[in-house]
């Protein structure tokens, strides 16, 4: 009797062992997927932060090497701007426009394939004019990591307004 006790016992525990293998297994792929897409926020997250450091340095060259053929830009009131070419047309015109670009106060969030860039910018003009905005850059990536949309969403600012982090 105690021998069929003994056996019984270490016949359960080994099923237990089994079935929390199982569910450890399924637990490991679940956590494989959100991993695969907290890697791609962060990819998208740092391209899009280095695009606002690019712009500000005038380098449109890395600006246009991280957008995809087909992208989308959408500036203000205007209709949207299709395609590579088209912006490397708008960056060649801003980059002519803009004597200083200082962008400040960055905080990015990332939610699937979206990335929101909370900030503070300071532009000046060759013109002699100087514009302060609080801002939100949206950018959208495909698969891969290339943006296929763009657009800013912006209040303007007095020059004296208190800047408070984002």
């Amino acid at each position: 009797m105690i021998k069929y006790f003994f056996l019984l016992s270490a016949t359960s525990v080994i099923l237990f062992a089994c079935g929390a293998d199982t569910n450890k297994q399924a637990a490991t792929n679940d956590d494989s997927l959100e991993m695969a897409q907290h890697k791609k926020d962060e990819r998208n997250k740092s391209i899009a932060l280095k695009c606002i450091r690019a712009y500000a340095a005038h380098d449109s060259e890395f600006i246009l090497a991280n957008n995809a053929n087909d992208v989308v830009n959408i500036y203000g009131d205007q209709p949207p701007i299709h395609g590579i070419d088209s912006c490397r047309i708008v960056l060649r015109q801003a980059f002519n426009t803009i004597k200083e670009y200082k962008p400040g106060y960055q905080h990015a969030l990332a939610d699937s394939n979206y990335v929101f860039v909370f900030l503070y910018a300071d532009a000046s003009y060759k013109k002699e004019t100087a514009d302060h905005a609080k801002m939100v850059e949206i950018f959208k990536f495909n698969d891969v990591g290339k943006i296929i949309m763009h657009t800013a969403v912006y209040e303007a600012l007095d020059s004296n307004s208190v800047r408070r982090s984002l």
